[in-house]
């Protein structure tokens, strides 16, 4: 088990965004978080990686205790955030972004190995390195966090919304590069607004509402749940959308 969230509660003043949640994480996997907005999707994310303190409860990483942990130091742990709406920095170059994701390693080598890793798995960033990171597109600013959150080698990647505001070809690019980078051995929770997507590309899912779990299961079985088809697979599918679906179900065979 790489992370165990107990009994967990976050308030942001009167308002509970999370009520008594509980969820466990196997290394090695993806799991999704789906629900409507306002779920309380993005507080866990945000609790797990210390930007949003707990006020009640336990989370537990590789079995220790990291409740009450600043979010630098779980980045030393090992833990790494791509917040909603990227979070890049627009007037430094794609490489200086990149590098602010190394300041945990204090081993030349190490950031200099770990950057052409990133650059193997996002060629574009390559080409772009010395472009402000400001006049890149949505898709490519969004490989930007993910390179850069990818920089301090965390065991677990936090993802909120990857795919929000991209075309249809790109999500299917982000999605493609977040399946290599669990390959590679990087567990990965993942907070998707496209529910479809998130339950094709992961191992297991939670649905929250209003700040608790409601259902949890085998993603390929919860994609079966009239529940969950009803309130949230409806959505009429575009064409590549389809096409990702179907690569990542036949890969799992």
């Amino acid at each position: 088990m790489i992370l165990e969230v107990k009994d967990l509660y976050t308030s942001y003043g009167h308002i509970h965004a999370l009520r008594g949640l509980d969820l466990v994480m196997n290394e090695g996997e993806i799991i999704s978080l789906i629900g409507a907005n306002g779920a309380g999707k993005s507080t866990l994310l945000g609790s797990i990686a210390g930007i949003h303190p707990a006020r009640k409860g336990d989370i537990f990483f590789k079995g220790k205790k990291i409740t009450k942990n600043r979010p630098h130091q779980l980045v030393k742990k090992g833990i790494s955030m791509v917040v909603e709406g990227r979070g890049i920095f627009p007037r430094l170059s794609v490489e200086e972004n990149i590098k602010i994701g190394a300041y945990t390693i204090n081993n030349r080598q190490v950031v200099n190995n770990t950057m052409d890793k990133i650059y193997d798995l996002f060629p574009r960033l390559s080409e772009r390195k010395h472009q402000q990171a400001g006049t890149l597109s949505g898709g490519e600013q969004q490989m930007l966090a993910i390179g850069r959150a990818l920089m301090s080698q965390p065991k677990l990647l936090l993802l909120d919304e990857p795919s929000l505001g991209l075309a249809p070809k790109l999500v299917k690019t982000i999605f493609e590069m977040i399946q290599t980078i669990n390959k590679e051995g990087i567990s990965i929770l993942l907070v998707e607004q496209n529910a479809n997507l998130a339950l094709s590309i992961s191992d297991r899912t939670y649905v929250l509402e209003n700040g608790e779990i409601t259902l949890n299961g085998a993603s390929k079985d919860l994609r079966h749940h009239e529940g969950v088809k009803k309130a949230y697979l409806g959505e009429v599918l575009d064409t590549t959308s389809q096409e990702v679906i179907q690569s990542f179900q036949a890969s799992s065979l």
